[in-house]
């Protein structure tokens, strides 16, 4: 299901980076649940994009607008892209 809803988010043309060990594209890991959007608001929670998540489990999530954290967050996506992107 998992696989099913990044393959969604990629077609309506947003930028999908799964970080994490080294899983396959099967079974991508997912520990931070984060998003930033233009810059300007940005999301932060436990919500995965399974559907019990959202329906079953106790998740929580938390939208943000307050510029200072957006910078934040947007430069650790950044960073954490850098790195997972650097051949060792």
């Amino acid at each position: 299901m998992q696989l099913a809803s990044l393959a969604a988010l990629a077609a309506a043309g947003v930028q999908v980076h799964v970080s994490g060990p080294a899983e396959s594209t099967e079974r991508p890991y997912m520990h931070a649940r984060a998003a930033v959007i233009d810059g300007k608001s940005a999301y932060l929670g436990s919500i995965t994009l399974s559907p019990d998540s959202i329906a079953f489990n106790r998740e929580m999530g938390l939208i943000l607008h307050e510029s200072e954290v957006v910078g934040k967050l947007a430069d650790q996506f950044e960073s954490d892209f850098l790195f997972q992107t650097r051949s060792f």
